[in-house]
């Protein structure tokens, strides 16, 4: 019996003498353990999905497969610990993400060693998750996939990363937004905003590819799309979207009086925005939306109906019932002057995850409340911010404020910035890595 299987046993015999659930099982399990189980399983799903397709494309790499099982049995068990606990399990998130990390494996011969990097990043996450977690069924799943990571799994993929030759790779059969049978339209600056809703409404349409400056007016997109759609620059090509003729209006409304779903943008420039008391993006009533690799320049509040602290580059609404979730905003750059706009606002919502931003002379980073609905699953991480603070809540000086919110924030770093002030219950654990 190989090692993962040894492990996977272990696994199971721990959890075999779990009781069954009752009534009241879900108020044992903190908000703190909450969060830590649902980030084992999106990394698990995270593995799973990215050695389910290293391994279609490089079949004769067979740990890749061995593994990728490993990862589907661990999934089963912690779905089983959602169960006791009575607790929805969520939806895998990962299946871009794992996608992109796929795509640097180039060849046969450093596969390995990307498998072994994620290892080391799942390691790196369950020492910080042991940190937050005060429930015996979660520290055990942690400790146990740390364990996997740290050994069987990376010893498996070292050893055959010193074995294998480099024969020519099977292609990979791609996912929607990289097959050669996508539909691929082009929008042009000259065409209206009433084009590009009919091209996003279109089902047949996988991207919609731009070129040049725009000059687009506020536009609503309630579209639930069914198929995922990616809204992205042509090869080459440099896309703006200015905010020249818009008055103090947003660019983009996601699920206002309406549902807008399955839709990504990614590598767009945000230019000349003077904002009333709303963000160039705002969302509300919608659900996976990805917006990447954003710019955000030469904007700022108009200063008569609204201050810094009114106008943001995302504004996501939220009410009682109506919210974002799974919104994912990674790596934007907000280029920002005098402190004369705010970053990212969030009232509400459920899986929002923001990543890689970079913050430069804002007046807040980051402002997360559930004030309007309740906020849950939020994850921030790896955010450089410089220059940014303002007052508030009787405070002179702060660049990132938390109140009554549920999830991660993490490898937070800040120079010549206000400080970080979390409050309220829940409140937002803290997953280390921060110097602000």
């Amino acid at each position: 019996m190989n090692r993962i299987k040894v492990l996977l046993l272990c696994l199971v015999l721990c959890l075999a003498g779990t009781s069954v659930p009752t009534a009241s099982a879900a108020s044992r399990l903190s908000t703190s353990s909450r969060t830590a189980l649902t980030s084992c399983l999106q990394q698990e799903y995270l593995m799973r999905d990215t050695y389910q397709d290293i391994f279609a494309k490089y079949p004769t790499l067979t740990t890749f497969g061995t593994v990728a099982t490993d990862e589907v049995a661990m999934i089963a068990t912690l779905k089983s610990v959602f169960a006791k606990y009575k607790i929805a399990v969520p939806a895998d998130t990962k299946i871009s993400a794992a996608w992109t990390i796929a795509t640097t494996v180039t060849s046969i011969s450093n596969a390995n060693a990307v498998a072994i990097s994620l290892e080391q990043s799942t390691t790196t996450l369950m020492t910080q998750l042991s940190r937050t977690t005060d429930n015996r069924d979660v520290t055990n799943l942690v400790t146990l996939i740390k364990t996997a990571s740290l050994g069987s799994h990376t010893t498996a993929f070292s050893a055959e990363q010193t074995t294998v030759s480099a024969p020519a790779p099977t292609p990979a059969p791609a996912p929607a937004p990289t097959t050669p049978t996508q539909y691929v339209v082009s929008f042009t600056p000259s065409q209206t905003s009433s084009a590009f809703l009919t091209l996003l409404r279109d089902e047949s349409v996988d991207v919609i590819e731009l070129n040049g400056t725009y000059d687009l007016p506020y536009t609503i997109i309630n579209i639930d799309r069914t198929r995922p759609v990616v809204v992205r620059p042509a090869a080459g090509a440099t896309v703006v979207m200015s905010g020249a003729n818009n008055g103090t209006a947003p660019q983009f409304w996601f699920g206002l009086d309406g549902r807008a779903g399955n839709i990504t943008m990614q590598g767009l420039i945000f230019d000349g925005f003077i904002l009333g008391q709303q963000g160039i993006i705002q969302a509300r009533d919608c659900h996976d939306i990805t917006l990447n690799d954003m710019v955000v320049r030469n904007s700022r509040c108009n200063g008569t109906i609204a201050k810094p602290y009114h106008s943001w580059a995302i504004y996501l609404d939220s009410t009682l019932t109506l919210h974002a979730t799974n919104f994912t905003a990674n790596r934007w750059t907000i280029e920002d002057s005098a402190r004369q706009m705010s970053a990212l606002q969030v009232y509400g919502g459920d899986y929002v995850t923001a990543s890689g931003w970079v913050v430069n002379g804002a007046y807040l980073a980051v402002y997360a409340s559930s004030d309007r609905g309740p906020l849950t699953n939020f994850i921030l991480d790896d955010w450089t911010i410089h220059d940014t603070g303002g007052s508030g809540w009787a405070q002179s000086n702060l660049s990132v404020v938390f109140q009554q919110s549920s999830g991660r924030f993490s490898n937070m770093r800040a120079t010549d910035s206000g400080a970080l002030f979390n409050q309220g219950t829940p409140m937002l654990a803290d997953g280390g890595g921060n110097s602000l």
